[in-house]
């Protein structure tokens, strides 16, 4: 599996750290090849040469600004071809129609993202599923239900300021279709700052992972940072993201 990562030499746009530790924690296993690929080179990022494409997090504003219509484009094309899309925090908001946007979730949205965003809350959460089994998910060789399995509400996962997503009345013009993975279940421990009630109790139970398909390609935007996982056991679960959004092509 051919991998590309999102970078930019400009730190202020998107996270160094996060985009190195995809390519570190991918690249351990032999059968993935995980490259970066520059922010003002996307029109480089074909289907013949690449599998999963990744936005790791950044700011996302700046990130749509940098990529401009050529490059939204270039994105949409790829993963209406059947490439598969992983958007970690900000990537995970680009894909969520409401600027800045990439447009390919159409029935999701963020809840009180402005807030979040401008908190600056970071910590570790547990994450709840949400679905009982994927047989509304095709074709899935059980690694959506391996992703599931990971979360109950048992293991932390890191957390740092990203949207709070929500899935709306179905658009039947939609070209996706939203399935909640995960939730969160507060409190938020280890956090970096004082968390009021209010806020703990929007953040509990609202959707962290979603699954969605875009013309012939699959996505999965998350709120948490599985780059960032210190424990072991949650270590392959980019890599299982990864895995999932190639193997549930649309035919």
């Amino acid at each position: 599996m051919n991998v590309k990562i999102l970078s930019s030499v400009n730190i202020d746009i998107i996270d160094y750290y996060g985009v190195q530790k995809c390519i570190n924690i991918l690249n351990k296993n032999s059968t993935i090849n995980a490259k970066k690929i520059d922010i003002q080179k996307i029109s480089d990022l074909t289907n013949y040469d690449t599998d999963v494409f990744i936005i790791a997090g950044g700011e996302p504003r700046k990130i749509r600004l940098e990529l401009a219509g050529a490059g939204a484009k270039t994105i949409r094309k790829f993963i209406s071809n059947g490439g598969g899309y992983v958007g970690i925090c900000a990537g995970a908001v680009l894909a969520i129609p409401k600027a800045p946007s990439l447009e390919l979730l159409q029935d999701v949205k963020m809840v009180n993202d402005n807030i979040w965003w401008d908190s600056g809350i970071c910590g570790d959460i547990k994450l709840k599923s949400c679905i009982k089994n994927t047989d509304e998910i095709t074709n899935t060789n059980n690694i959506i239900e391996t992703i599931i399995n990971r979360f109950n509400d048992t293991e932390l996962f890191s957390y740092k300021n990203g949207p709070l997503l929500c899935i709306k009345k179905m658009n039947k013009k939609s070209t996706s279709v939203p399935i909640p993975l995960a939730t969160f279940s507060s409190p938020i421990y280890n956090a970096n700052c004082v968390i009021s009630d209010e806020l703990l109790n929007e953040i509990n139970g609202s959707i962290a992972i979603i699954f969605g398909i875009y013309n012939k390609g699959s996505i999965i935007i998350t709120s948490i940072h599985p780059e960032y996982e210190p424990n072991s056991s949650n270590i392959n679960l980019l890599e299982e993201m990864c895995y999932a959004v190639t193997s549930t092509k649309k035919k």
